[in-house]
This record gives structure tokens, C-alpha cells and sequence, in this order.
């Protein structure tokens, strides 16, 4: 895994994001035609510094943006809504991992021909839970498979 925890193992945040470039370009070669959807590093609370680096590395991160590279965006989870965060303030809480599996949903559904995460209710999820993937897949002619890569 590369990102918070490389910054947090004091290594600076241009190697960081050198790895995360690496990474990118490691699975790009290995399967070209797999999409990497990755997270920004998140901040922590009461961490002035370490915010300060994990900013460098997201604003790089923001530069690897490619056809095969995708920045999941969720602006909710930051340290202005501190009850996203565990009290060590470095996790995220129950509530930071719903908002996490939010984003992740909402940016893959689309992208393995599921309705919009914001269309669904708690019975439709429980439902396709529990249903066969196929029954949830459009017509063949419409679907292009594809490889996703979610990293954090």
C-alpha cells in the first residue's frame, strides 16, 4: 500500500508520490486495459504537518490523472467533518467507512453498468447483495468489460 502510511513512516511526500506514480505505471504495463480508481490521501486530525505533505502528494497525484487513471473525489471526508475520523484521529470511524463505500459505489457503478448508487434504497441493496452479478449486468452488445483497480 502506498500513500498515508509512507508520510507517516517520515518518507517525503515527492517519494510518496513517486511510488503512487510507479504503481501506476507497474499495472498499466502489466494490464493495459485495467482503470485504476484511486482515493487522494486523506488528512488526519491535528497532524498540521503531515497535512501539509499528504496536500503535496494529492496535488502530484492530480497530475498521473489519465484514460486509465481515476481520482475518487469525495469532498465530505476532511477534517472539518471530524466525525468521519476515529478518535486517534487517523481512521476513519464507522461513519468515515459508509462515506468511503459511498464514494466508491457511486464512481463504480457506472462503470460495471449498475444503476446510480443515489437511486438505490436499503431493499435494493440488501437484494442485489444477495442476487447473482449476472442478473445485474446489462445486455451483452451494451457492457464492455473491463479491469478496476480501486487502491487507497
Amino acid at each position: 500500500m502506498v500513500g498515508s502510511n509512507d508520510l507517516s513512516q517520515n518518507r517525503s511526500p515527492d517519494t510518496t508520490a513517486e511510488h503512487l506514480s510507479t504503481l501506476k505505471n507497474l499495472v498499466n504495463n502489466r494490464f493495459p486495459n485495467t482503470n485504476i480508481h484511486v482515493f487522494p490521501l486523506f488528512h488526519r486530525l491535528n497532524e498540521e504537518q503531515f497535512n501539509q505533505d499528504v496536500d503535496i502528494v494529492n496535488t502530484r497525484l492530480e497530475r498521473l490523472i489519465s484514460n486509465t487513471l481515476f481520482l475518487v473525489r469525495n469532498d465530505n471526508i476532511n477534517v472539518r467533518n471530524q466525525r468521519y475520523y476515529h478518535t486517534d484521529g487517523v481512521h476513519l470511524s464507522i461513519s468515515g467507512n459508509f462515506e468511503l463505500v459511498r464514494a466508491i459505489k457511486s464512481q463504480i457503478n457506472p462503470v460495471l453498468g449498475l444503476k446510480d448508487y443515489h437511486n438505490y434504497n436499503q431493499s435494493e441493496n440488501i437484494h442485489q447483495l444477495t442476487t447473482s452479478r449476472k442478473n445485474h449486468l446489462p445486455p451483452t452488445s451494451t457492457y464492455h468489460a473491463e479491469q478496476t483497480i480501486f487502491a487507497s
